[in-house]
């Protein structure tokens, strides 16, 4: 049961957020079907990261498809006995690191059990772009609140839509395009796979925010020999370089770097 003492002393914070959704004895998600109608699922958190909460879907249920095509979703929070209800709005960010998965399984002995045989067939998952809000059905003023992304985690670069920036990716993309694919030593390597997969990662967001940008040059160019290559350092990108936003074209420039990216690589755990 949610006490008093839990809401009375409640910060708006991811730790004192998962802590509430521990005590819940009902929690569900709200998500978008298959068929596009609303939908909800039952589903527990299983730890706090970092400022992220993480939970589980597993590859073959429908709140892993539904939220792998629509990552907005809504959990919701009732306790009958105080009338206590929250409601937690974000987008579910799923990762394919190791160390999620065993820290999942970790957190949760049904989970272990479960897919003790396939542990691949479950998806860790984080909430990110959370926001928060008390509802008034048990007497308290409604409280609505942003919770901070969770560190960048998964989320990476993010351009602003300015003519600028737009003009100097383009000349980048050019530029990276009239380098090739010469052999190169292994750090020298890896350094050019991480910067190209930041120019993907910035040329998704640039093909959205102006539909009109030619963003061939990066497909040609990039070094990758797969696809699945090809995501893994993208997103491998994001989670090195972490949410900052992008401006003015001297961002564009310094994130790009080979010395940038040579300083986040040295800086990783």
């Amino acid at each position: 049961m949610i006490s008093d003492r839990m809401i009375r002393d409640f910060t708006e914070d991811a730790a004192s957020v998962m802590a509430l959704l521990r005590e819940a004895p009902v929690l569900m998600i709200g998500t978008r079907g298959l068929d596009k109608l609303p939908a909800v699922h039952p589903i527990r958190p299983l730890f706090e990261r970092d400022g992220a909460l993480w939970f589980a879907a597993a590859k073959n249920t429908l709140l892993y498809a539904e939220l792998s095509l629509a990552p907005a979703c809504q959990l919701g929070l009732c306790d009958p006995e105080t009338g206590f209800s929250f409601r937690l709005s974000g987008k579910a960010a799923f990762s394919e690191e190791p160390m999620d998965l065993e820290r999942c399984l970790a957190e949760s002995p049904a989970l272990r059990a479960l897919y003790a045989q396939e542990p691949a067939l479950l998806m860790p998952f984080c909430l990110t772009g959370m926001s928060a809000e008390f509802d008034d059905a048990c007497g308290l003023p409604v409280r609505s609140f942003i919770l901070p992304d969770p560190g960048g985690l998964l989320t990476g670069p993010v351009l602003k839509k300015k003519t600028e920036l737009r003009d100097r990716l383009a000349r980048l993309l050019k530029e990276r395009e009239a380098e090739g694919n010469t052999p190169l030593d292994a750090p020298a390597a890896e350094l050019r796979r991480v910067r190209d997969g930041l120019l993907l990662v910035l040329a998704e967001q640039a093909k959205s925010l102006w539909p009109r940008m030619d963003i061939q040059p990066i497909e040609r160019a990039a070094c990758f020999e797969t696809y699945d290559e090809r995501e893994d350092f993208m997103r491998r990108a994001k989670k090195l370089i972490g949410s900052v936003t992008l401006d003015k074209p001297e961002d564009l420039t310094y994130l790009l770097s080979p010395d940038t990216i040579r300083e986040k690589l040295a800086s990783r755990p």
